[in-house]
């Protein structure tokens, strides 16, 4: 439950910055679902790069196109975090429910949630310029 919980309060934390730094503010559920996805898929293909980087693995690479496997992937994340956050408005609930916090607990959270959000980009990052250069491949 700790988890969903900690979840819930990353996407609160993503949406009212979105909120706060668009102009219109059309979506911004939406935006902050799309944002949590990106940074779901930047985790996974990091934590996929460095498996095949320690244990010596050979990575498949396809000749092109996108693998089935990541179709099947972004849509379970779209669904998963749709059925979390979109569905029944449920997005709403979770706003209010943190809009009470004090505002002490806000401001650490949103380091936190800052800090977590920027070592997932750097992580990414430093996969595709440095490991994934490491790596030996076999063509499919």
């Amino acid at each position: 439950m700790k988890l969903l919980e900690a979840y819930q309060y990353f996407f609160y934390k993503t949406y009212k910055s979105i909120k706060s730094n668009s102009i219109p503010n059309l979506w911004s559920q939406w935006r902050a679902i799309a944002f949590m996805i990106i940074l779901e898929i930047f985790l996974i293909n990091s934590i996929v790069v460095y498996f095949h980087y320690f244990t010596g693995i050979e990575k498949d690479v396809t000749g092109g196109g996108i693998q089935p496997s990541s179709l099947i992937m972004l849509f379970l994340l779209a669904g998963f975090n749709y059925y979390t956050f979109d569905h029944k408005n449920k997005w709403k609930n979770i706003v209010k429910k943190y809009d009470s916090l004090p505002k002490r607990k806000v401001d650490i959270g949103g380091i936190l949630v800052a800090l977590i959000t920027l070592a997932i980009i750097a992580s990414y990052f430093f996969c595709i310029i440095y490991v994934m250069g490491q790596l030996n491949y076999k063509v499919i």
